[in-house]
């Protein structure tokens, strides 16, 4: 059973999956360390996003998909693969799924009730 309906849960999962499979499409513009940050980084963005779309209740889902895809987004940066244009658009791809992350999270944030004095 599909527990979310949101679009953003959705296209987040996708990203992961195409991030995570991207190594082995591009086969001939990645180094073994970028293509281990793809695999590892787009899969668990991908298995947390399906982790989001079976379980509705599970809020801190949302908080761990968007840690994935901040590390996803910076990788580039951090690990020094910024002249390898095929692994760092699919990283920086990863600001979509951060994009998406953050309005996930703004959207699913439940208002607190103010008590007066």
């Amino acid at each position: 059973m599909i527990a979310s309906r949101r679009w953003q849960d959705w296209t987040t999962t996708l990203i992961g999956a195409l991030v995570a499979l991207s190594p082995l499409v591009f086969t001939k513009t990645w180094t073994e360390n970028e293509a281990w940050i793809g695999y590892i980084v787009g899969g668990l963005i991908f298995v947390v996003g399906v982790a989001k779309l079976l379980f509705e209740e599970a809020g801190y889902l949302e908080w761990a998909q968007f840690g994935l895809a901040v590390a996803l987004f910076l990788s580039p940066w951090v690990i020094g693969f910024t002249a390898v244009a095929g692994m760092a658009w699919a990283a920086w791809i990863g600001a979509v799924a951060l994009v998406l992350a953050l309005a996930t999270l703004v959207l699913t944030e439940q208002p607190t009730a103010v008590r007066a004095a």
